[in-house]
Order: structure tokens, then C-alpha cells, then sequence
């Protein structure tokens, strides 16, 4: 075998290992991106769920104080909880939303993979 074979051949190992490798980040790709969306989907949902719960709360709470102060009087009550919590999750939006999403971000798509750091 000649020094041209040798080359050709070694050039289309290079090839092949070159197109695996780009296959596998894409595949790893795929599947944070999957992650993502799924975690993504399931606080939504998780998010929505809250919202409603704490609505039914609410309406329990107006509905008790509508007898003690009266209808009116008990919906402003309701409307500054509402602000209250309002203002709360303003407040905590950096540690609660924007830190989180940083972190989990960086972790998604870090250049390191999660496998590689198990021994």
C-alpha cells in the first residue's frame, strides 16, 4: 500500500470521526433542548395550577369577610392580597426567575457534558 492510499484512508477516518462527532452534538443538543421544553411545559402547567388554587383561595377568603365587612369591603381586601403577592414576586423575580434560568442555562448547555464528570 502507497503513502496515497495511507493518506486517503487516513483522511476519510478523519471524515467519518469528524461527522460523529458533529452527529453526537447534535444529538446532545436534541436532547437538551427536549429537556428544556419539558421542564418549560411543566412549570407552565405547575404555574397555572398555582394561579387557580390561589384564586379559589381568594374567593374563599372574600366570601368569608363579605359577611364581617361587607361585599364591597372584602373585595378591595382581596385586591391588595393580590398586590401583595404582586409585589412580592417583583420584588423576588431575580432570585426566583432570572438567577434560576442563568443557572440552568449554563448548565444545559455547558461545554462540559454531564456524563463526563462520572469517573
Amino acid at each position: 500500500m502507497g503513502l496515497k492510499e495511507e493518506f486517503d484512508s487516513l483522511s476519510k477516518d478523519a471524515q467519518e470521526f469528524v461527522e460523529r462527532r458533529i452527529e453526537g452534538a447534535k444529538m446532545a443538543m436534541v436532547e437538551d433542548i427536549s429537556v428544556m421544553l419539558g421542564d418549560a411545559f411543566a412549570s407552565l402547567v405547575l404555574f397555572f395550577t398555582l394561579f387557580a388554587a390561589l384564586l379559589f383561595i381568594l374567593i374563599g377568603v372574600v366570601a368569608a369577610l363579605a359577611g364581617v365587612v361587607g361585599f364591597v369591603a372584602a373585595m378591595f381586601i382581596g385586591a391588595v392580597l393580590l398586590l401583595a403577592v404582586a409585589a412580592l414576586l417583583y420584588v423576588l423575580r431575580t432570585v426566583m426567575f432570572t438567577d434560576a434560568l442563568v443557572r440552568y442555562f449554563s448548565r444545559l448547555f455547558s461545554l462540559r457534558r454531564k456524563d463526563e464528570g462520572k469517573g
